[in-house]
């Protein structure tokens, strides 16, 4: 009975030793894929008339190798004293982002006054994600409404 309950504390010992080589392993992999989401870009049209309405398009970027699913994102239009002129503040507005970029057509914006105008987008605006850089969430892209 001795030599079994030796084989059994051995089994066990490398039964230990497996599982926590494996959660190394699996950890290592995890730091590899390290996630950062960004705006690349806002598209806007070259010409806005006044009342004029448009659809900003958004490039969204990301950086890990996996593809991310419902990432909430907010977005504001402002006039030149900052004052929100249009916000969304819905917080369902989110969109799929696969490794890489991607460009997502957003709200369509408008009746909006003759002026100068920010637009400002934030992606993880819930702050949902751990990322590798939290502070370049947030892409701004002044336009003119003629």
């Amino acid at each position: 009975m001795a030599t079994y309950e030796k084989i059994s504390a051995i089994a066990a010992v490398l039964l230990v030793f497996a599982i926590f080589g494996a959660g190394l392993a699996s950890t290592g992999g995890a730091t590899a894929n390290t996630k950062d989401f960004y705006i690349k870009d806002i598209t806007l049209p070259s010409k806005i008339a006044n009342f004029d309405s448009f659809v900003p398009i958004g490039t969204f970027a990301n950086t890990g190798t996996n593809t991310f699913s419902g990432v909430n994102y907010k977005y504001s239009v402002r006039d030149a004293k900052g004052n929100d002129i249009i916000r969304n503040r819905d917080t369902s507005d989110a969109v799929n982002l696969p490794a890489g970029e991607s460009t997502h057509e957003l709200a369509e914006v408008g009746l909006i006054r003759s002026g100068t105008y920010t637009f400002a987008l934030e992606i993880d605006s819930q702050k949902e994600y751990d990322e590798s850089d939290e502070s370049n969430n947030v892409f701004i892209a002044a336009f003119t409404v003629v």
